[in-house]
């Protein structure tokens, strides 16, 4: 297991431009390998975590790991190349800010990526709701992007507690 350290919000390595894989290898699988098991490590300490970028670990390559119930996969110079017009309100957080806050962002309902896969292969995926979200998310890391750049009005910011508290009254 290779549990990597999360690069915190402030870091200015968080805010550049991440560059297209070219080579597809053993430094690409190990790549995989070091997301997945800082995913899982963050995710069983804190709960939370469905995708990290290679950014988040120190990597400045176009490589985002997924891992939801309904699809998991290393995506590897992934481009979003159509976005619905239909757009819906979440909360969205980040694991480079510990999962302390959460912002409510405006995200696409549906979009298509194009993207190659650990081997290299080009593959397509249409996605709707959440999976579009995190995708969403995870690629504007790959821009120097972060969910902190889509607040607009201080109602948009909100604590752990306050979001947890919420969903449990949907329960």
């Amino acid at each position: 297991m290779v549990i990597q350290p999360i690069i915190k919000i402030g870091n200015p390595f968080l805010r550049q431009r991440s560059v297209v894989v070219v080579t597809f290898g053993a430094s690409l699988q190990q790549l995989q390998k070091d997301l997945q098991d800082t995913l899982l490590d963050f995710r069983a300490r804190l709960g939370y975590g469905r995708g990290i970028s290679a950014v988040q670990i120190g990597v400045l390559s176009r490589v985002i790991y997924i891992k939801t119930e309904e699809f998991e996969e290393m995506l590897v110079n992934s481009v979003i190349v159509k976005k619905s017009k239909k757009m819906f309100w979440t909360w969205d957080s980040c694991f480079s800010a510990d999962i302390a806050f959460f912002v409510k962002v405006q995200r696409h309902y549906a979009i298509t990526v194009e993207y190659y896969d650990v081997t290299g292969t080009k593959k397509s995926l249409e996605t709707k709701r959440d999976l579009s979200e995190l995708l969403q998310h995870e690629i504007d890391h790959l821009d120097g992007k972060l969910f902190v750049d889509y607040i607009t009005d201080p109602a948009q910011l909100a604590m752990r507690e306050i979001i947890e508290k919420e969903k449990e009254s949907f329960l």
